[in-house]
């Protein structure tokens, strides 16, 4: 009995220090939420512009082309249920912060991350921002511990294997600002069709869920609230899309959207800025068929800058 204990000691020591090792090397990586949660304590009594949203929010607004100090909290499939969480842990802290912009896509009033293919994306905003999971369930959920199970256990021996020599917010900037990978522009464009746009749309519809346009419209309307009462302009916004995503979008869907943004325009007195359709964007401003690049978020941030940021600041004042 004492050699076949030893014996598996032998076998299951090594594996227990390889995941132990595993833990501490993943627990050492920087990902896009600690990179942000960084850049923003770091930056936060001096930002005076503050966005929040998802991925078109991420890629899109680039805080170096305004005339205030801005930071970019979006990200990835970001709802707004964390757009909320995100502003409630930050607002208080702030010093300078004079406008935030509220972005809402085609499809993200009836959207909600744990219903969605991202579900797996709240584990990283508990583990790594302290944001509770919404609707947490009582189960024990091991991706709440283990990082080796957060990162899933294929893309952990991915990392080991190349010495976890890797870089998870590259192409970050410091004021949060994804400017996506440096791919041949020219040869991505190429891939813009009407069938890939409806591909995406497609996706897109089945994100979206009438039944969570109420908890949705009760998040923004608690960031516009506790905006208000800080003296802080909130404004909701609608980031550019190529038309082979707009003209496929479904009118019922964007029906909705926009008659709750009428809501909350006036039941707040708030402004709505919608550049969904915006002339002024081209193929060569797009990553994919509802992302701007790097180069069309200068442009679009700069629009901001001149329509939005200088005149309702100004008007604030």
């Amino acid at each position: 009995m004492n050699r076949f204990i030893f014996k598996f000691t032998c076998f299951i020591f090594p594996l227990v220090l390889v995941f132990f090792v595993i833990e501490y090397k993943l627990s050492q990586l920087e990902n896009s939420y600690t990179f942000k949660q960084r850049q923003m304590v770091k930056s936060i009594n001096e930002v005076e512009v503050l966005n929040l949203g998802s991925s078109h929010a991420n890629n899109g607004l680039d805080p170096d082309f305004y005339s205030y100090k801005g930071f970019n909290l979006a990200n990835v499939s970001q709802s707004f249920y964390y757009d909320y969480c995100l502003f409630e842990k930050y607002v208080e802290q702030t010093e300078s912060l004079k406008l935030v912009l509220i972005p809402v896509s085609y499809f993200s009033l009836g959207y909600n991350m744990i219903e969605s293919e991202e579900s797996w994306r709240q584990f990283f905003y508990k583990r790594f921002n302290d944001i509770p999971i919404e609707n947490e369930f009582k189960d024990i959920e091991i991706r709440n511990y283990s990082l080796f199970f957060l990162y899933g256990s294929l893309t952990s021996f991915k990392y080991l294997l190349k010495g976890f020599k890797i870089k998870l917010a590259e192409n970050y900037k410091e004021n949060g600002f994804y400017m996506g990978a440096q791919v041949d522009l020219q040869k991505k464009i190429k891939n813009f069709t009407d069938k890939q746009g409806k591909k995406i749309v497609l996706r897109h519809n089945q994100a979206f869920d009438k039944k969570n346009s109420q908890d949705n419209f009760l998040y923004i309307e608690k960031i516009i609230i506790q905006s208000k009462k800080r003296g802080i302009i909130p404004v909701l916004i609608t980031i550019p899309t190529y038309k082979t995503y707009y003209n496929n979008i479904d009118q019922e869907t964007w029906k909705i959207t926009q008659e709750i943004i009428s809501r909350l325009e006036k039941t707040y007195g708030i402004t709505y800025y919608n550049y969904l359709r915006d002339s002024r964007f081209n193929k060569e401003d797009f990553a994919d068929d509802d992302h701007l690049n790097f180069k069309g978020a200068e442009k679009f941030s700069k629009i901001v800058n001149e329509e939005i940021l200088k005149v309702r600041i100004k008007q604030n004042k």
